[in-house]
């Protein structure tokens, strides 16, 4: 399965855990443009956005990030990753088509079974 990792804090443990546990290909993504092209060229079929991804970038709204994403992708499942529960992008995600929203501390095991039921 194809993964983009969209995450400023744990983009490199998460891609040598889902590469080594489930054979996943990912991708990383640094910032907004580069998540964007991924989601065109790479074809994923998940991608680990964290919630307020380079939101300090030039287009800084993550809600117009997560919708864009459904434009290119929509065959694509986006899980959210959200530091605190009260974060109020974190409420909002399943409204702008985010299908799952994981908090920190991720629970690997947990991460692995979105990915595998977001697959299917």
């Amino acid at each position: 399965m194809r993964v983009v990792i969209a995450d400023d804090v744990l983009k490199s443990q998460m891609q040598a855990y889902l590469a080594l546990h489930r054979r996943h290909v990912c991708e990383i993504a640094e910032d907004r443009q580069r998540v964007m092209t991924l989601a065109g060229e790479f074809v994923p079929e998940v991608i680990l956005l964290a919630v307020g991804f380079d939101s300090h970038g030039q287009n800084g709204d993550w809600g117009e990030l997560v919708r864009e994403l459904r434009q290119i992708a929509p065959h694509c499942r986006v899980i959210a990753i959200a530091d605190v529960d009260t974060d109020p992008r974190a409420s909002d995600a399943q409204a702008l088509g985010v299908c799952a929203v994981l908090k920190r501390p991720l629970r690997q095991q947990k991460l692995l079974e979105l990915i595998d039921s977001a697959s299917k």
